[in-house]
C-alpha cells in the first residue's frame, strides 16, 4: 500500500490508500490465510489455553518449541552468572 499512502500514517490515510488500490484493474491481493496457516503463526501462550482448537500436532510443536526456548534461557542465565562470578574474582574486571 506504500505507493498509495499520501503522507503520514495514520489509520485513516491507510484505509484510504487501500480504498484507492482496490480500484486499480491490475491490483493482485494476498489469499485468505486458512486455519492450519493461522495456527502455524501461533504464540506459546496458546498451550496455556486448552479450548484453543488447535490440531495436536501444531500443539506439540509448539511445545517442543517452547521447551527449547526456555532450556536455551536457562543456558544463558548460568553462563552470565559465570562470567559474573569470573568477573568478581578477577581484579583486572574490578
Amino acid at each position: 500500500m506504500k505507493p498509495f499512502v499520501k503522507s503520514n500514517k495514520n489509520d485513516f490515510l491507510d484505509a484510504e490508500a487501500i480504498a484507492e488500490a482496490v480500484d486499480r484493474q491490475n491490483m493482485r491481493f494476498a489469499p485468505i490465510k486458512t486455519d492450519d496457516q493461522l495456527d502455524l503463526q501461533a504464540m506459546p501462550e496458546i498451550l496455556e489455553n486448552a479450548n484453543t482448537n488447535l490440531m495436536p500436532r501444531m500443539r506439540n510443536l509448539v511445545s517442543l518449541l517452547w521447551s527449547e526456548w526456555k532450556d536455551l534461557e536457562q543456558q544463558i542465565v548460568a553462563m552470565n552468572e559465570e562470567v559474573e562470578q569470573i568477573a568478581c574474582s578477577d581484579p583486572a574486571c574490578q
